[in-house]
């Protein structure tokens, strides 16, 4: 019997992993920081907790502290999400869109999309030396108020070469 590997390891709210396990499982575990003595636990600095990785042959996770935990015991112990890989995969594909995309969704260019994250308007979830990635939900509100503040004229003579953002959701 082969043992669970985990292929990666991401840190979110409230001192909890998601893990992503080679059998195709995706866990949300908790790290059970228990009675008053665990009050003073090295994990509990949020900065510490986050650095968490997998170690190179997948086995268990480490901290920078030497704080370790063994695959088995986080896939065996570990909440299983109702969302296989595919469905993950699917989940980004839909829904996370590059630079490019976004300007062609909001009838504009690149700089403009540029120019709407540095003035706060956009919010990328990462960015790269020349691109960022944005959630479809973000731009979708963005080209709705957009559209609100125009005056009725002007929104109607404004017709993107792109589908309406609309259109992603109902083809999922």
């Amino acid at each position: 019997m082969n043992p669970i590997r985990i292929l990666s390891v991401t840190p979110v709210s409230n001192y909890r992993l998601v893990i992503l396990c080679d059998d195709e499982t995706i866990r949300l575990w908790s790290f059970p920081f228990l009675g008053r003595s665990s009050r003073s636990h090295p994990l509990r600095d949020r900065a510490l907790f986050e650095q968490v990785v997998v170690s190179p042959d997948g086995l268990q996770v480490t901290w920078p502290n030497g704080e370790c935990r063994q695959a088995s015991e986080l896939c065996r112990v570990g909440r299983l999400l109702p969302l296989s890989m595919d469905d993950l995969v699917t989940l980004c594909n839909r829904n996370v869109l590059s630079t490019s995309e976004v300007a062609e969704l909001l009838g504009c260019t690149r700089q403009n999309v540029d120019n709407l994250t540095v003035r706060g308007k956009l919010h990328p979830i990462k960015s790269y030396k020349r691109n960022r990635l944005f959630l479809l939900g973000d731009v979708i509100r963005r080209r709705r108020w957009n559209t609100d503040a125009l005056p009725p004229a002007a929104a109607d003579r404004q017709q993107p070469s792109a589908p309406h953002p609309e259109q992603y959701l109902e083809n999922s």
